[in-house]
């Protein structure tokens, strides 16, 4: 979960960097997401610029989940992810695991 930080300005590019995948859906599926994501409870749907990394591409508008704070303020926010890559924490996590679980069920 990210949280967004409410001193950020919309395009501003000097804050963490976070990887993220993005879906072409259609407002049905938008609307779905929305109500798996808890959408004004535990997320909040917000428009953000997104970069490529390959800066001959041109930023897209796209949306993002962003935590509220008011509701996860009760837990504890860690650990946190210096590279903003999610899934390659997991990854790395994964790896450390001892035992015959199979992690890929869960991914």
């Amino acid at each position: 979960m990210a949280m967004q930080d409410h001193n950020y300005k919309r395009g501003d590019k000097s804050g963490n960097k976070v990887v993220v995948e993005c879906l072409n859906v259609d407002y049905e599926t938008l609307t779905q997401f929305d109500f798996i994501e808890n959408e004004g409870i535990m997320y909040k749907r917000v428009e953000e610029t997104m970069y490529y990394e390959d800066e001959s591409r041109p930023p897209e508008t796209v949306f993002f989940y962003a935590g509220i704070r008011d509701y996860w303020k009760k837990y504890p926010m860690t650990p946190k992810i210096p590279s903003g890559d999610w899934e390659e924490f997991n990854r790395q996590r994964i790896k450390k695991l001892r035992g015959g679980v199979n992690m890929e069920l869960y991914s």
